[in-house]
């Protein structure tokens, strides 16, 4: 059996420190990249960010698993030419930025993340939650999505359900929002607000 890296890799096996770091480690992403979201389900990275200009929102991310409780800060904004998402602890230290163009995924890491991984994820699961759901539902491999007018979504593989979100207010990035993710065993809690 292969064990892939759970999509809340940002968050639950992040850091090996807390204090911030000097170097940084910078890398790629290719857009049709195909990311294991769930056991049997991928969900491929389009070549443009699908949420559109104006983005401007922070959120605190609380990730639970079975070993683990992190608390991060996210900082998103977009244009018409790029996603831009900066990781922060609370209390400020940068430990990751996403710069997401179209044609082109560039990561930096702060030299204290233990997980090389977590960019990819991290982009699968804000897909999963606030994409437009006939974009979510072009990029899933291997499972399907429905989705409900209260602004639920769920996710499913063979008729089994793998991953559940919820959002307060469908449409916007703003207010509360959770996924469980039942394939890798974690748990994401959002609150996000006007920049």
């Amino acid at each position: 059996m292969r064990l892939s890296v759970p999509a809340c890799a940002f968050a639950v096996s992040l850091l090996t420190s807390c204090a911030a770091a000097p170097h940084a480690t910078p890398g790629t992403i290719t857009p049709g990249a195909a990311i294991p979201i769930a056991n049997g389900v991928q969900l491929v990275l389009p070549a443009a960010q699908p949420f559109g200009p104006g983005l401007q929102v922070v959120q605190l991310v609380r990730a639970r698993s079975k070993t683990r409780d992190q608390t991060l800060q996210a900082i998103i904004e977009s244009d018409a030419s790029q996603l831009t998402i900066i990781i922060t602890l609370p209390s400020g230290p940068r430990l990751a930025s996403i710069i997401w163009r179209p044609g082109d995924i560039e990561t930096t890491l702060a030299s204290n993340v233990a997980d090389k991984g977590l960019s990819p994820h991290l982009l699968a699961d804000l897909m999963t939650i606030y994409a437009p759901a006939p974009i979510l539902a072009a990029s899933l491999r291997g499972g399907t999505c429905t989705e409900s007018t209260g602004g639920t979504r769920v996710i499913s593989t063979g008729g089994v359900t793998v991953i559940t979100l919820f959002r307060q207010h469908p449409g916007t990035w703003q207010g509360a929002a959770s996924l469980t993710n039942l394939s890798y065993g974690y748990h994401l809690d959002i609150s996000g607000q006007p920049l």
